[in-house]
């Protein structure tokens, strides 16, 4: 397997057991095992390359030195302050303009990192006026994106020089300490007599540089009268009460010279002539420099199993599909089918399954000539221009995590027939299944009959959809004029495999920030308790140095300090803590309940659990009474959607089969602890403190203000239960062979159940 390795590449392993720590490698980057060196006390490790992709790509292999060069990633203080600071915080006044200091730090990162990606796309030259003139062309572009402030030439030089083409994030352009610059040459006011001076140039045509000048000067000295009588202007004693130099003015000007500028003075067409430029074709060098995400409902029947009364009946709707395809190869590099419309959360599930290698198709079909190669970390994405994509978290997550996101234009599937025949190639096997649509020309009728035959799960649509994708893996394509696979291990042998460095980013930016409190029973959070023994001693001892005695407990007690931490809607199995504040580390505290950690579910999900619970006056406690509790949950929720119209039930199978999580599987994490033998192995490791046991838990449920049930009223909403108008059951037919996975551990079950039960 072929992996962007070299010798001297460093990595911070937190695999867990022995592998945790810096390691380096060693001897043969092209080996296989990877030899590994640990920089603490220089033993030897051997990983294999597969097992270091998937660490890789779950974010617990962070390379930190790549090539000769150092890797800036991003620091928990700049992670956090892609977050919003919460509503109600214990963080000091300090911190919070640390806080703020970071974000306009962001602001002016990403205001770089924005002309540097259109100047690696369009090189210009590096000289003053060149650099000018490219600054302004780009600057309706980049008032679009959202950064009003014009960078000067010498910035955008020295950007550009910081990294490599195709691997430049926005972590390169943050600056280690400190905040955004501030205008200081001047008091404010004359930067906003400024700013009015080149509004008043580019409206009016006549409008010369020396005019401009004189306006300036004309509105300068009566304003400077006014300021002198206020306590700044009598406090002043900087400035020499001296107007900027009539070349600042020009200066002032010019930079604010672009496309919409231009427009504004000369007309559309005059401006088009002077700055618009030929747009460039997606054409890729290498494999995963381009990939085009497409989001499609696949024209089949879905079958969903339901048993009601001991009775088989079936549900049936139309699940959509994530197609990821490499440009320069067209292997399909990403692939995800769900019941959820298109949205954020497809999105980066699909991008998830990209940055990592498809063990599943590995162990499923072998090497199968490289076509069950591809994956890999992205430099450019292309999208379709809709809602469900716009959107401003992906901007940041691709300025984060290294890739840029490209919009296709509204009404131009031209702009990437590459997908588009793509589908048209897999829709075609789909549609020759049970339950396919076929092409017809009465399009409402052929849906109908394509209904009555379904007979097909999600799941083996997905299995049959894999053999097809490896076939056209090894097919000649015509537009590359041989197997995408072939073409795919040719680009690698020549531009190597780019990989994730910090795979974070895709998790930890579209988390959510909370605040708590952590002691020797871990964390409590909406009725889950986050504990391990070792991570949580580790976690309080870090957090004492921050805090004084007096939050440390009394004497005999166990300590208690604040928390805190990110946690994703759709995953209970851990939390990210974030120690020391804004400059520390973050460190995943798993669930206590083990049936969380190895088969998570959503937290909507594990809420509905407990509320059953109280409705049925039972209380669990072994793993296994927890396991038959959530089977007789989906059954409840099985039997709902057994009764729902058709719909009512589009919104309730969303919530049996839940979102695509990548993760690795059961024993994914690896703790290296020590304890007594004992009956039920439960023993409590020696030497750790630990407070008296936590008892069973269950927080008051608040329901959530949202979209009431049609026609009910203020009893209909006490009602435990809502009546749905029943169907009769469907017996599921012989002449079909069906294919059934066990879904009751997905992990997104109640997104929409909320809204009819007040969850």
């Amino acid at each position: 397997m072929r992996l962007d390795l070299s010798i001297g590449d460093r990595f911070n392993l937190m695999a867990g057991g022995a592998v945790t720590g810096v390691f380096s490698v060693e001897e043969d980057a092209e080996a296989d095992p990877v030899v590994l060196r640990s920089v603490a006390d220089d033993s030897i490790k051997h990983i294999a390359r597969i097992d270091l992709a998937v660490l890789q790509a779950s974010g617990r292999a962070i390379r930190t030195f790549k090539k000769g060069q150092v890797i800036r990633v991003l620091s928990v203080s700049e992670i956090m302050a892609f977050h919003e600071a919460p509503k109600k915080t214990s963080m000091s006044m300090t911190e919070l303009k640390q806080w703020e200091v970071r974000r306009r730090d962001l602001l002016r990162a990403g205001r770089n990192l924005f002309y540097v990606q259109a100047w690696d796309a369009n090189p210009v030259s590096r000289g003053e006026q060149s650099l000018e003139d490219f600054i302004a062309g780009r600057f309706d572009e980049a008032k679009e994106a959202g950064f009003k402030d014009l960078p000067s030439p010498s910035c955008i030089r020295k950007a550009i020089k910081i990294g490599e083409r195709g691997r430049r994030t926005i972590a390169l352009y943050l600056r280690k300490k400190g905040g955004a610059r501030t205008k200081t040459k001047f008091p404010g006011w004359v930067y906003d007599l400024g700013e009015e001076m080149v509004a008043e140039f580019y409206r009016q045509l006549l409008f010369r540089y020396l005019d401009a000048h004189g306006w300036f000067d004309d509105r300068f000295y009566p304003r400077l009268k006014e300021w002198l009588q206020t306590d700044e202007g009598r406090l002043n004693e900087k400035w020499d009460l001296e107007p900027p130099c009539t070349q600042t003015l020009t200066n002032w000007i010019n930079l604010a010279r672009c496309q919409a500028t231009l427009t504004m003075k000369y007309g559309k067409r005059e401006a088009s002539r002077r700055l618009r430029g030929r747009g460039t074709s997606l054409e890729p060098l290498a494999p995963l420099e381009t990939i085009i995400l497409d989001q499609t409902l696949a024209p089949i029947w879905a079958v969903e199993k339901v048993d009601l009364n001991g009775t088989t009946a079936i549900v049936l709707k139309r699940p959509w599909i994530v197609w990821a395809i490499d440009l320069y190869s067209r292997m399909v590099v990403g692939f995800i089918i769900t019941f959820d419309p298109p949205c954020i959360a497809t999105l980066m599930a699909c991008l998830r399954h990209v940055i990592s290698p498809k063990v599943e198709w590995i162990d499923r079909f072998g090497p199968y000539k490289g076509a069950t190669d591809g994956f890999g970390s992205f430099y450019n994405v292309v999208l379709d221009n809709a809602k469900a994509h716009y959107q401003k978290t992906m901007k940041t997550v691709g300025d984060a995590a290294g890739f840029k996101i490209t919009l296709a234009p509204i009404y131009t599937p031209e702009f990437k027939p590459w997908v588009e025949r793509f589908n048209a190639t897999m829709n075609g096997p789909l549609r020759t299944l049970p339950g396919g649509i076929p092409l017809e020309k009465d399009a409402a009728t052929a849906e109908y009959n394509a209904r009555a035959s379904a007979a097909l799960s999600v799941e083996s649509i997905a299995q049959l959809l894999a053999h097809r994708i490896m076939e056209y893996h090894l097919d000649e394509h015509d537009g590359i004029g041989m197997a995408p696979a072939r073409k795919w291990a040719e680009g690698l042998a020549e531009h190597d495999r780019p990989t994730v460095d910090d795979a974070r980013a895709y998790k930890l930016l579209l988390g959510h920030y909370e605040e708590g409190s952590i002691g020797a029973e871990g964390i409590i959070f909406r009725g889950q308790q986050y504990h391990d023994p070792g991570i949580t001693t580790m976690i309080l001892n870090l957090l004492a140095r921050l805090y004084s005695s007096r939050k440390s407990g009394k004497q005999g007690q166990s300590s208690r300090f604040p928390a805190q931490f990110i946690w994703q809607e759709m995953d209970t199995s851990s939390i990210a803590v974030v120690i020391g504040g804004t400059e520390g580390e973050i460190i995943e505290l798993p669930n206590f309940d083990e049936l969380h950690r190895e088969k998570p579910v959503s937290f909507a999900f594990a809420d509905g659990v407990r509320d059953y619970e109280r409705r049925q006056n039972k209380q669990f406690h072994t793993r296994e009474e927890r396991s038959e509790a959530r089977r007789e949950y989906q059954k409840e929720l099985e039997a709902i959607l057994a009764k729902a119209s058709h719909g009512d039930g589009k919104n309730v199978i969303r919530v049996l089969k839940g979102k695509e999580k990548l993760a690795l599987g059961p024993g994914g994490m690896v703790l290296d602890l020590k304890a007594e033998a004992s009956i039920d192995g439960r023993e409590k490791p020696k030497g750790i403190p630990m407070a008296m046991s936590l008892k069973d838990r269950v927080d008051p449920l608040v329901a959530q203000k949202g979209r009431k049930p049609r026609g009910a009223g203020k009893a209909a909403a006490r009602k435990p239960e809502i009546d749905l108008p029943s169907v009769t059951p469907v017996v599921i037919r012989d002449d079909y062979s069906m294919t059934i996975f066990e879904t009751s551990d997905d992990d997104a079950l109640l997104d929409e159940l909320e809204l009819r039960h007040g969850y």
